[in-house]
């Protein structure tokens, strides 16, 4: 075997990570869970569509109060079309092979094969043609909020989906009319409060038949991106959902295709009259798919439009100010008691119709006093501090001054987006004399998988001399309100990291290993070596290895010895790095690499790693070289080595096996 490189530096190469065998087929993939939620304290049936679900034997859902039981495996309709056609045919031929025998034929079955027409409101997609019923029961006490699925066989967990546990009454969408022509007739919603179901096919729109009194104010909380945020075959990258109400003579009353900057619309709306109103919903440009599934909270529920201020700090209970929809009180108390400093967290939905996102910090707050909005007019502040604000008109922008001396690191970093504000912000920090030291607009925080649009700025400069220094904010797009709230650090850098793994679920065969990859995100300008290990590993299972400085991720190996248990095991990432002469440890997320639109890509967070030891694979390939080394390649050159062939078990096939490099670096070819 021969590999060659291009590039103009020496290659070390672990091989042990490098090379890969696949002798079966991978782990279960799964796209959507229809419907992607269930009320607590109810048993509902559930179509989970993905691929390789054929094997299928478990599913599990994170968090307490829920059993789930493998009904069955739905076929692809072409895939059971072609199979029953080829055993109608294969029995027929037997039939009359065996009358040319003068054999008796009674005991032969030929399979009736139902006429197969390809419904045109269907768009076939490999990823999801397959299916697996299952029977979820949700405990009364469930608590209600965001959880995860995965299925799973003897190979593997599947990926993670988002799946909902609700506290309202279930209603699902009318069934689809079996004519191609005709529209399904309005679902019968009953008395609101409900959580309606759903998903949209190609140019459908889904309607729901509500009762409605004069006055009241009514919410519709859309959960569409949320519950599949990245599709890497469409535009825009997930089911853009819009909404519209119509009164009884089908006039339109209200339309919304969005809340603020998220794609999944949020509808206000109080009726003038006492009557019967329609609620209906599709894509944006009448786009549809067996996965483009929604659920939406609908009545007078209680929503938080926003929060002040957007984090508090550690180790406290600390009373936020609310503003939103038929809400009890003004108030809520967020307990930090347990968070750490840094962390950003969500309050689960509980009574509320959406989750509300804060930070928790060990700085200490300060609050925005007006008037600041220019440098003579500014507000002093001691750093480090966060300090709590709002841009609340057109022009406004808040200006703070601190004391710094030469050569201090300072890092000025908003949180707005972050934490559900609309706020898109720019800072600037000037000296004495209106110089610019530094300026930032958008600011990529790849720890916030689910942004598309990462609004918060973060500038992080030296300064040239002692004395005073000058941070101002505004709004880039000049918008405003009293939801514009932002929270805004300053103070010295304070380099850091943070670890993703990928990806979230993990096969790996009895003495064998599997490629991880371990993203380092790094903060405040740290630029060191991250040394990575498991933590509480089971017997048997092992992953070390070093994020080289400056380096953003690496490909580590995860290996199971021959003594490792089989099934699913318990384990995470940690990764150590020495910063400022301590030791810092930092607990590795999982993750999975998600595309949008064909193009970007975000490690959008796991809430568990899945990892199975599964049985050892039947044909495996390993490089023969002495142990603990490498194979060094100089660059423009190539090297030669001997690739070794162990096959277990009867082997009932032969032919040529083609060998590659698995995602190898730039410049590297076999």
């Amino acid at each position: 075997m021969r590999t060659g490189i291009k590039n103009s530096w020496l290659l070390g190469i672990a091989c042990a990570g490098i090379f890969a065998c696949t002798a079966e087929a991978a782990d279960p993939y799964i796209g959507y869970v229809y419907p992607a939620g269930g009320r607590a304290g109810e048993t509902i049936e559930v179509l989970v569509g993905g691929q390789r679900l054929r094997r299928v034997e478990g599913a599990r859902v994170t968090g307490e109060g829920i059993e789930i039981e493998v009904l069955e495996w739905v076929e692809p309709a072409l895939r059971k079309f072609r199979r029953l056609k080829n055993e109608k045919e294969k029995a027929l031929h037997e039939i009359e092979e065996r009358k040319k025998k003068g054999l008796p034929v009674d005991d032969i079955k030929v399979p009736d094969v139902p006429r197969y027409r390809r419904d045109p409101r269907t768009q076939p997609n490999a990823q999801i043609e397959e299916g697996i019923r299952l029977k979820i029961s949700i405990a009364k006490d469930a608590q209600p909020g965001e959880r995860e699925i995965r299925v799973s066989d003897k190979r593997g967990a599947s990926n993670p989906i988002r799946f909902h546990v609700g506290a309202l009454r279930e209603v699902m969408e009318s069934p689809r009319p079996e004519k191609l022509w005709q529209a399904a007739p309005p679902a019968e919603t009953g008395d609101l409060p409900a959580l309606l179901n759903g998903r949209i096919m190609p140019g459908e729109t889904d309607a729901f038949r509500f009762k409605a009194k004069r006055g009241q104010k009514l919410v519709f909380v859309t959960h569409a991106r949320s519950l599949v945020p990245y599709l890497a075959d469409a535009v825009p990258g997930w089911f853009q959902a819009v909404l519209s109400i119509h009164d009884d003579k089908g006039r339109e009353l209200a339309y919304v295709d969005d809340y603020k900057f998220n794609p999944d619309p949020v509808l206000f709306f109080e009726p003038e009259a006492d009557g019967e109103y329609e609620l209906r919903i599709r894509d944006s440009i009448y786009r549809g798919r067996e996965d483009f599934v929604y659920r939406i909270s609908a009545g007078e529920l209680p929503f938080v439009d926003s929060i002040f201020p957007l984090g508090v700090p550690a180790g406290k209970k600390t009373a936020v100010q609310l503003s939103g929809v038929n809400l009890d009180s003004e108030e809520m108390i967020i307990d930090a008691s347990g968070a750490p400093g840094g962390a950003l967290m969500l309050k689960p939905f509980g009574q509320l119709a959406q989750g509300i996102a804060y930070a928790v910090d060990d700085l200490t707050e300060v609050f925005e006093r007006e008037p600041n909005n220019t440098e003579k007019g500014n507000q002093a502040v001691s750093v480090p501090c966060v300090i709590n604000g709002r841009i609340e008109e057109r022009d406004d922008e808040d200006v703070f001054s601190f004391m710094g001396r030469r050569q201090e690191e300072i890092v000025a970093e908003v949180f707005a987006r972050r934490l559900n504000s609309p706020l898109d912000s720019i800072i600037t920090v000037t000296d004495s004399k209106g110089n610019v030291i530094g300026t930032n607009d958008d600011y990529v925080d790849r720890s916030a998988g689910l942004l598309t649009h990462h609004a918060d700025s973060y500038v992080k400069c030296v300064l040239p001399a002692d004395g005073r220094y000058f941070v101002s904010l505004r709004d880039i797009q000049k918008k405003s309100g009293p939801d514009y709230s932002y929270r805004l650090k300053i103070g010295l850098a304070r380099p850091d990291f943070a670890l993703r793994v990928v990806p979230a679920n993990v096969s790996v065969p009895m003495g064998g290993s599997v490629p991880v990859t371990v993203h380092v995100l790094r903060k405040d300008g740290f630029d060191g070596e991250v040394r990575v290990k498991l933590d509480k590993a089971p017997m048997g299972l092992t992953l070390e290895g070093v994020v080289p400085a400056g380096e953003s991720s690496a490909r580590l190996t995860l290996g199971a010895g021959r003594g490792a248990a089989q099934g699913q095991v318990s384990t995470k990432v940690v990764g150590f790095a020495d910063i400022g002469g301590d030791r810092v440890a930092r607990e590795g997320v999982p993750a999975d690499d998600r595309m949008q639109a064909f193009l970007w890509r975000f490690l959008v967070p796991a809430q568990d790693w899945a990892v199975t030891v599964r049985q050892s694979d039947k044909v495996r390939l390993s490089p023969q070289l002495a142990a603990g080394d490498c194979l060094k390649i100089p660059a423009g050159d190539s090297a030669e080595f001997i690739m070794k062939l162990q096959v277990m078990g009867k082997v009932r096939q032969q032919g040529v096996m083609t060998l590659g490099l698995d995602d190898p670096p730039e410049g590297i070819s076999m």
